[in-house]
């Protein structure tokens, strides 16, 4: 007995691996058919990516991380960016760890990278399951799609995952302090993926935690007692709960009105996903919980728990919001492995098919499949679709024209309006050449700031009132195609009825001029300069001044106070007569202060002189 387990105990120091799930060892690897299967679309996998990210057209997020990094670069670590969204935080309340590692790596070989891993991951969690067929088509297909996902070129997302999947892998092989670094990696690269895996972590603890109860305390209510015991004794969930209080704080103190609305399809889709995959979960997956109480199953409690925070996040806006249409990227491989299981238990209950008990669940099972397939493409298709015009966007000499002309005529103090192309190319190019742009890339910020365009009434007087409140002093309109919140814009300005002028066209661009603008500081001053975290700006009245800035408590004047607009700017009262300038300016005790502000608990700490 002792040789015996010490023989056990040296194989699993020698393998890690071993420990990838409990139960189910990778001793036990599938057949030579299936392990050639899952090799082969391992290896497929790795070619896919290696295409997509190094010959495939840019991803419609990939130049807002360019610009991320181009920011690392010159400047650092800053928090305040003053070229996008009339002001808005940078690095201090998104994503900072794959930056970091882009910097030195750079963007796409990062890129690469995290989705390797991802796929490595999902590889090493199919070898001890490659014998079951339904396990085996989700593994699969999981990795052929996949790849698909660099298309979004979210960098921090993808890391996010990434980190995740390590996460997850810690969690079955029960190492506490991979889970624990590698969770505070995900979360300091996308909150979002990290969301994703408490579903999934907190859904297997509750389906641990119910399953040892004793048949007797098998009841509903019990669910809600597991999940209680789970929150405050699981390791794993507590991990979790501290870095989520963490990211509460710094949300708090970089608090934002960035939100992220659900459109009427991504909700319907989201709430009729969730419920089939509920539904089916139920029918397919019942035998594998071993309870008399399927729901009870991960991964219906998954759903349930994806379902009710998608709900919430439709009722209450959060920069999160539609985001959570992410999943699309892996519900084509999760609805075939629920509707194989379905199928699976329908074959063995009624060969012919024609019972009506069983009906529903074949039908059900289809519409899922079509519905998911219909998701993940919808998600993905979008640069695939304008890869010509994207690569042309994506090359410095498509905007050089437009940078020459507003290098020699844009004053300091003025913004410039670029009509939204799917690339959004333009929110790195133009910033990197110091111009400040009216929008950026990033939706959570451009509905508070921008609703206008998204709406169907958009007139000429409405725009151009929308131009002087912005301080845009040029519109620049590119051939298109145009992001859908551009397309009334884009249609506006090629009709007659726009007040704007053209002053310039090249090939690709033409560049239009806003009758009287209205400079970033008004009224009675000139602005010096606007850099990334300050503006100089030459005062003639201590009267106070409109800044069309996004009103923050880590601004400070060299003189006078700050406080909020009601519109969510800034103003300043009493500055003094001559240059002024602001800048941002991070220390612990406006940390603090800018906590309290968000809770009401303190007034405004923006004041100097």
């Amino acid at each position: 007995m002792k040789q015996r387990f010490r023989r056990s105990k040296v194989e699993h120091k020698t393998s890690f691996f071993k420990a990838l799930y409990k139960m189910k060892p990778l001793t036990q690897t599938p057949s030579n058919r299936a392990l050639r299967l899952l090799v082969l679309s391992f290896g497929f996998s790795i070619l896919e990516t290696l295409v997509l990210i190094f010959k495939g057209p840019p991803g419609t997020d990939v130049f807002a991380h360019y610009y991320y990094l181009d920011v690392l670069s010159h400047h650092g670590i800053v928090l305040w960016n003053n070229f996008w969204y009339e002001g808005t935080y940078l690095f201090a309340n998104y994503s900072i760890t794959p930056y970091l590692i882009g910097q030195i790596l750079g963007l796409k070989i990062t890129e690469f990278l995290v989705t390797l891993v991802t796929l490595s991951v999902g590889f090493l969690f199919s070898l001890p399951n490659g014998d079951s067929q339904d396990q085996r088509y989700f593994f699969v297909t999981f990795l052929v799609i996949w790849p698909f996902s660099v298309e979004s070129g979210d960098l921090a997302y993808l890391s996010g995952v990434a980190f995740a999947a390590v996460s997850l892998f810690a969690y079955y092989s029960k190492k506490r302090v991979l889970y624990l670094i590698t969770t505070a990696l995900s979360i300091t690269s996308s909150p979002l993926a990290t969301g994703f895996l408490a579903i999934a972590v907190f859904s297997i603890e509750i389906h641990r935690t119910f399953s040892c109860k004793k048949e007797g305390n098998r009841a509903l209510a019990n669910v809600f007692a597991s999940a209680t015991a789970v929150l405050t004794r699981s390791y794993y969930i507590v991990v979790l709960e501290v870095q989520v209080v963490v990211v509460f704080i710094l949300e708090l103190a970089f608090a934002s009105s960035n939100f992220y609305p659900f459109f009427a399809s991504d909700a319907a889709i989201i709430i009729v996903f969730s419920l089939l995959s509920i539904v089916l979960s139920l029918k397919g997956l019942q035998d594998d919980s071993k309870s008399k109480h399927p729901f009870i199953h991960p991964l219906a409690v998954g759903f349930a728990l994806y379902l009710a925070i998608s709900v919430v996040l439709m009722v209450i806006p959060t920069p999160v919001g539609a985001n959570m249409n992410k999943l699309s990227e892996i519900s084509l491989p999760v609805s075939l492995y629920i509707a194989t299981k379905v199928m699976k238990k329908v074959r063995l209950r009624d060969n012919a098919y024609t019972n009506r008990t069983v009906r529903p669940y074949l039908v059900g099972s289809i519409a899922l499949l079509v519905l998911s397939a219909y998701w993940t493409y919808s998600e993905v298709s979008g640069p695939l679709l304008d890869a010509g015009q994207a690569y042309r966007q994506s090359q410095p000499s498509y905007w050089s024209p437009a940078i020459s002309f507003l290098r020699a005529h844009l004053k300091p103090g003025f913004r410039v309006e670029v009509v939204d192309t799917p690339t959004h190319a333009e929110a790195y190019f133009l910033p990197a050449a110091q111009i400040p742009i009216v929008r950026g890339w990033f939706r959570q910020a451009d509905f508070p700031n921008n609703e206008l365009l998204y709406r169907s009434n958009l007139s000429d007087k409405k725009y151009l009132s929308w131009l002087h409140n912005t301080s845009a002093a040029y519109v620049v309109l590119t051939k298109g195609p145009y992001d859908f919140s551009a397309v009334k814009e884009a249609t506006l300005l090629a009709s007659k009825e726009s007040a704007l002028k053209e002053v310039y066209r090249s090939q690709d661009i033409t560049i239009y001029r806003v009758p009287y603008p209205l400079p970033i500081v008004s009224p009675n001053t000139k602005v010096v300069r606007v850099g990334l975290e300050t503006i100089v700006t030459k005062v003639y009245s201590t009267k106070t001044l409109m800044v069309s800035i996004n009103f923050s408590p880590f601004l400070v004047p060299s003189s006078g106070c700050l406080t909020k607009s009601q519109s969510g700017l800034t103003l300043w009262h009493n500055p003094k007569v001559g240059v002024d300038s602001l800048h941002f300016s991070f220390t612990w005790r406006r940390f603090l202060g800018a906590i309290g502000y968000s809770l009401g608990v303190t007034s405004n700490l923006s004041c100097r002189g």
